[in-house]
């Protein structure tokens, strides 16, 4: 109930458009952003990603925000060690893509909002692995609603107007 009194309205388009270009881009595939690695295995990984963005959504906990954006890390944390071969020296590089590619699958509600809620909350987290992730969330928020086909690999201007304008079309 309070959610109005916090979030004004102008940011309200911003989560609409990072809803609606995770919609229009439900076709991506991971090598549309994972240059070079193309057989990683994303098995139980990708659901498992969703459902803690939905959890994200329906926690009212600040405190409860915080693990299920930590399980998202976590799980692409996993991914990574998984198809490196356990090779624990994981960066930003190796996150951003596929943080991206979820962000897009789970097509999340309100994502900025949470974003901007988990901000006000973030307290003695400040200047922690929580801080850290958090901004990579926002980050890829950010890139999402500015996304269009240079920011994928290999996909012509024509293919990314004409899957996109499909996908609507498949709804209306």
């Amino acid at each position: 109930k309070i959610f109005s009194k916090i979030f004004p309205n102008e940011q309200c388009n911003e989560d609409c458009k990072i809803f609606q270009n995770s919609f229009r881009l439900s076709w991506v595939e991971p090598k549309h952003f994972i240059p070079g690695k193309k057989n990683y295995v994303y098995d139980s990984f990708l659901p498992d990603a969703v459902n803690n963005f939905e959890l994200l959504y329906h926690e009212k906990s600040p405190r409860r925000k915080f693990l299920c954006m930590s399980n998202i890390f976590n799980s692409i944390s996993n991914l990574v060690k998984f198809n490196n071969d356990g090779n624990d020296q994981i960066g930003v590089d190796d996150f951003m893509p596929i943080l991206n590619y979820t962000l897009i699958k789970a097509q999340p509600k309100w994502m900025f909002s949470i974003c901007k809620f988990m901000e006000i909350y973030i307290g003695d987290l400040k200047k922690k692995q929580e801080d850290n992730q958090l901004m990579q969330l926002r980050g890829i928020c950010e890139n999402m609603i500015t996304i269009n086909n240079e920011s994928l690999n290999d996909v012509s201007e024509e293919e990314y107007k004409r899957k996109c304008e499909e996908t609507i079309s498949d709804v209306t």
